[in-house]
């Protein structure tokens, strides 16, 4: 069976009916969320997002009591593996294609490496032209993180990906080599 890197502790051999029919049990699957409607006007999805409704716990990992044991993992993760019958291969994460973290909807979860899901995140509205501002903001005229991220309305954590090439590699790479004598 394949595993997915960051939810080994799923264990996916325990997943009896009754446990799976409770975990559907917290999911809206009617497309009347606000998040469905947000999404599918914002052109990102065709279908409905369908939310999980328990509680939820740092990095979206989902938690709820059944039967007197606590379990938890990432629902989405779970969903896709539930309706697909497979997990993304090492290596690789699901991007929520609807940007919306709290979605089950295996129709709104695309495989894609680490870096292209961080891509597609908070760096995903910015064009190569911003990018490259960014860079004449930080390195000719000083600008802290903080400042260019609040300039562009984007998290600092994602100016910082930005400068260290994790995202926008190629902006980044060409506007190092211009600056070389």
């Amino acid at each position: 069976m394949a595993t997915y890197n960051k939810d080994k502790y799923i264990n996916f051999p325990l997943l009896r009916p009754d446990l799976i029919d409770a975990f559907w049990s917290k999911i809206d699957r009617s497309g009347q969320s606000q998040e469905s409607h947000a999404a599918m006007l914002a052109g990102r999805v065709s279908t409905p997002c369908w939310p999980w409704l328990g509680s939820v716990q740092r990095y979206g990992r989902f938690t709820w009591w059944y039967q007197g044991r606590f379990l938890n993992g990432r629902a989405h993760v779970l969903a896709y593996y539930l309706t697909k019958g497979i997990l993304a291969p090492d290596g690789y994460e699901l991007d929520h294609l609807c940007k919306n973290r709290h979605c089950c909807n295996p129709a709104h979860l695309e495989v894609v490496t680490g870096r292209i899901n961080t891509q597609r995140g908070n760096g995903s509205s910015l064009t190569a032209s911003q990018v490259l501002i960014m860079h004449i903001l930080r390195y000719e005229q000083e600008w802290t993180q903080q400042s260019i991220a609040d300039q562009f309305g984007i998290a600092r954590r994602t100016v910082r990906h930005i400068f260290k090439g994790d995202i926008w590699s190629e902006v980044h790479a060409a506007y190092l080599a211009q600056r070389q004598p």
